[in-house]
């Protein structure tokens, strides 16, 4: 068990003891599998089945960059999101030579055509 923290007005030689305390009591306590999942309440199963079904990819592009994304997406009728995603789909297809029936969501709508 670790002890409680030591007073704020502890001196070095008490924190320095805290700690040599606190390790021996963390490295002595038996290991237990999947201990995140118990934390929760829930089986690895159904951790899993609660999980996000999706993902989302962050992007970091400069102003001048994302208005030329922006005119682009208005001139096809799309949202910046919906072009990116095509984009993105096309170039799997494409170059990565991905089947597109593996991309049911990014591919959705089509690929792009000028």
């Amino acid at each position: 068990m670790i002890p409680a923290l030591p007073p704020r007005e502890a001196t070095d030689d008490e924190v320095k003891a805290w700690v040599r305390t606190a390790i021996r009591a963390l490295d002595s306590t038996e290991r237990q599998r999947n201990w995140r999942f118990r934390a929760l309440g829930c089986s690895v199963g159904e951790a899993m089945a609660d999980a996000p079904r999706d993902g989302r990819v962050g992007l970091k592009i400069p102003v001048g960059e994302m208005r030329i994304l922006r005119e682009v997406a208005k001139e096809r009728g799309f949202r910046v999101e919906t072009l990116v995603r095509r984009a993105l789909a096309t170039w799997l297809v494409a170059v990565a030579d991905v089947d597109p029936e593996e991309l049911p969501f990014l591919a959705h709508g089509g690929m792009l055509t000028r």
